[in-house]
């Protein structure tokens, strides 16, 4: 019977390091966001804002058409007092995906820096965001 309850014991803590190590890899609530494309320079015509949380690791995928000769991307935080930088300009001649870390940010809106050559192009963001 002591056998049986020591068993018993080592798989209960094995169980529950699992559930814990499970746990503790599982990836961050996040809040994705797709923007209208766009085809000249400027900022998107809308802007993502997140009520309940700042992600401040961010993940840019940037769908390019009409293969530009230049162009640059740059992911902005918004807040009542305007917008800002957070990514630096981008090189988005082809699609491309790049990720910024430790910038909270409630707002997010993105800003085509350069655009030009090509036929028609435009760029598209697709992001992420994740809140730790």
């Amino acid at each position: 019977m002591k056998n049986i309850a020591i068993v018993f014991i080592i798989a209960l803590v094995c169980l529950v390091g699992s559930l814990l190590c499970i746990a503790g890899t599982q990836a961050p609530p996040t809040l994705s966001w797709n923007f209208a494309a766009q085809n000249a320079v400027g900022a998107t015509s809308d802007m993502a804002c997140f009520p309940n949380g700042y992600p401040s690791r961010h993940t840019v995928s940037l769908v390019v058409t009409g293969t530009p000769a230049t162009c640059t991307y740059s992911l902005m935080s918004c807040d009542n007092a305007g917008c800002y930088d957070i990514s630096g300009p981008q090189a988005c001649t082809a699609s491309v995906q790049f990720s910024v870390d430790q910038r909270p940010a409630r707002c997010i809106e993105g800003y085509v820096d350069t655009l030009t050559g090509g036929s028609s192009p435009t760029v598209q963001m697709n992001y992420t965001g994740a809140l730790r």
